[in-house]
């Protein structure tokens, strides 16, 4: 019987030490879960700021897009003002050069008259009685 108590005194610090391990594996267990929840923690914050900044980089983009598209609108329409612009100014510069040429004109045939006229008189004042005779 002696031999028994011992060998139940064996099993139960057998039972003891391997509760013991179970224990310290048990601990460690938990304290590696804390340790990996608490790493799960901060990649799921860090995933949530990264969609944060990639939400706000679109958005972003979605309003340069906008800003270029009523840029462009708005060159386009300065564009078209500026060609009806110069479409009258080439009227104008149209309207002006025949203006000019026919004053032109109207200067070269006043010139001729006035030519005319100055040999009509020379004319006439040869002919008038006690004029300078050459």
């Amino acid at each position: 019987m002696l031999d028994d108590l011992d060998f139940l005194a064996a099993r139960i610090e057998q039972t003891v030490a391997l509760m013991r391990k179970l224990q310290e594996a048990h601990a460690a267990a938990q304290a590696q879960v804390r340790q990996l929840e608490e790493e799960r923690r901060q990649l799921a914050n860090a995933l949530q700021q990264r969609e944060e900044a990639v939400a706000a980089l679109e958005r972003r983009v979605v309003e340069g897009e906008q800003a270029l598209a009523g840029m462009q609108h708005q060159g386009e329409a300065q564009r078209q003002q500026f060609l009806l612009e110069l479409d009258q100014y080439k009227g104008h510069c149209a309207t002006l050069e025949s203006r000019l040429t026919a004053s032109q004109r109207v200067g070269e045939q006043l010139r001729q008259a006035s030519q005319q006229a100055c040999a009509q008189i020379d004319s006439l004042l040869v002919r008038l009685p006690g004029a300078p005779q050459e």
